[in-house]
């Protein structure tokens, strides 16, 4: 019996499937952290954390204060700039397999907000990440400074949004309110697909914003930061290929065009 409900699932593409060619519009990897100690002082539990940028791919960190008190690791990161003092940091955890953090690194205003994407198991096979929101202050003068927040922000909504990742690879976002938006491949593999997904927003600065979503089709989410200034963002996709069951996260970059904007 036909219901007439396509099934357009049947099409998504792992998400190792989409990496090759897409991080051709990505600016280079910056050096300007290297050689930098940063403290942070976390928001929700008061801990505090030092890392060090011992050079522009290796990052060291210790726990000082809080629940992992005298817990060190080192990570190899990739840092982009995205404005001035402003950073996309991107690294997967040694210790965690499984779990991504990323960072939006505000030095000018001494903030951060970290998003820690955790691969779990939801159902028998049934995978996807699940995200949490960290607030920092950065080389705060004491523990007891207060940590402020980066705020979410609305300011994206009913804009309309083209990304141009390659030559191959287009998009359009349509951002609809505070947790929605739909996305639309316009070229590369994907095109013709399109859905509407769970998202976060945050404001680093003015014009600068951190936006996220986890896909309910592909385990995977993504991380961006978008400059609405320059019209550019840059970000990366993080989740399980349900094709290789290998855990794939590549950074990316791409060109962004204003298509339209609705005012409601």
């Amino acid at each position: 019996m036909k219901t007439g409900i396509i099934d357009e699932t049947e099409d998504w593409l792992p998400i190792g499937g989409l990496e090759p060619g897409f991080d051709e519009n990505k600016p280079p990897r910056t050096e300007e952290l290297a050689g930098k100690e940063l403290t942070f002082l976390f928001e929700t539990d008061r801990a505090m954390v030092r890392y060090d940028f011992r050079d522009a791919n290796t990052l060291a960190w210790e726990a000082l204060e809080g629940p992992e008190k005298g817990a060190t690791g080192e990570e190899t990161y990739e840092a982009i700039r995205v404005a001035p003092d402003i950073y996309f940091i991107d690294y997967l955890r040694k210790s965690r397999p499984g779990q991504s953090v990323n960072m939006a690194l505000d030095l000018g205003a001494g903030r951060a907000t970290l998003v820690v994407g955790t691969l779990v198991e939801e159902e028998k096979g049934i995978y996807r990440v699940r995200q949490e929101f960290l607030h920092t202050a950065v080389n705060p003068s004491s523990p007891n400074d207060k940590v402020i927040p980066h705020e979410r922000s609305m300011d994206l909504v009913g804009k309309r949004v083209k990304y141009t990742y390659s030559s191959t690879h287009a998009y359009e976002h349509v951002y609809l309110n505070d947790h929605r938006y739909t996305w639309h491949c316009l070229s590369g593999p994907e095109k013709g697909l399109a859905d509407t997904e769970h998202c976060d927003c945050f404001k680093i600065a003015p014009d600068v914003y951190l936006f996220t979503w986890w896909e309910r089709v592909v385990p995977c989410e993504a991380v961006v930061m978008i400059n609405l200034e320059e019209m550019r963002s840059i970000g990366k996709l993080f989740g399980l290929d349900t094709d290789s069951n290998e855990i794939i996260n590549f950074t990316m970059g791409s060109y962004a065009e204003l298509l339209n904007v609705t005012t409601y």
